[in-house]
């Protein structure tokens, strides 16, 4: 009986010591998988055009927003966009619609003296179509995510833009959508954006020039960053501009 089970130790020793090293075929399966896993995750973060690169904080009336940890929350792409590369449509500042052509002469707002259009049906898309808290932000609003978030020039799904981290981490896409000037969109696309704020452009000191009421502030995009301007003849209110909503 002792020789058998002399005999017998070493094979006991050999089966524990491959359970304890995880060297059964179960062992080694499951460590498979993990490796497996991690270079699929790896991949899916790569390279600029990742799908999951920017994730949506929820819904609001049916539209997607972004908590960037800022005082609003910002829409998760442009309006008449599906998605955040997409540059949806352009808008005159203060109309509700789209159009074929965008000229000073066909402006509904040139020349005429506005308050801050920002919530107001008569004049904001983004209310007028979304409902709700939905609105063009005002360049304060704009200056906030400006001043507050970072900015990153990159390219999403093959499409140039803005990659806008907020305070607490989460991001957002701008494409550089140019503008639209008479019946097409200007050759500054994918390198240049505009976006409309719902505030109007008056001068500080009324005895300087006259007040300009044939413009508004827009935020404009190019390889420098973001900066906040006001019109000119050239960025009037009849220009066609890209607009992102924002929600409370």
């Amino acid at each position: 009986m002792k020789k058998i089970k002399y005999f017998m130790l070493p094979v006991l020793l050999l089966i524990v010591s491959q359970i304890i090293c995880g060297q059964t075929s179960g062992g080694e399966i499951k460590r498979e998988k993990i490796v497996t896993h991690k270079k699929k995750h790896n991949k899916k973060n790569n390279g600029s055009n990742n799908k999951n690169m920017y994730t949506k904080s929820g819904s609001y009336l049916g539209y997607d927003y972004v908590d960037l940890g800022l005082s609003v929350k910002w829409g998760f792409c442009n309006v008449g966009a599906n998605s955040p590369e997409q540059y949806g449509f352009y808008y005159a500042w203060g109309e509700l619609n789209p159009k074929s052509k965008y000229t000073k002469q066909n402006s509904e707002t040139y020349g005429i003296k506005m308050k801050d259009i920002s919530g107001n049906p008569q004049y904001d898309v983004a209310k007028y179509k979304y409902g709700g808290t939905w609105r063009i932000p005002t360049k304060y609003e704009f200056n906030e995510l400006i001043e507050r978030c970072k900015w990153q020039k990159t390219k999403y799904k093959n499409v140039i833009g803005y990659k806008v981290t907020g305070p607490n981490g989460k991001s957002i896409f701008f494409p550089l959508g140019g503008e639209m000037l008479d019946n097409k969109i200007n050759e500054s696309i994918k390198y240049e954006g505009n976006y409309w704020t719902s505030t109007p452009y008056t001068r500080d000191t009324p005895d300087s020039a006259p007040d300009y009421d044939d413009t508004s502030y827009y935020v404009f995009m190019n390889t420098n960053g973001p900066m906040m301007f006001w019109g000119n003849h050239m960025y009037c209110r009849g220009l066609g501009l890209n607009i992102r909503p924002i929600c409370n």
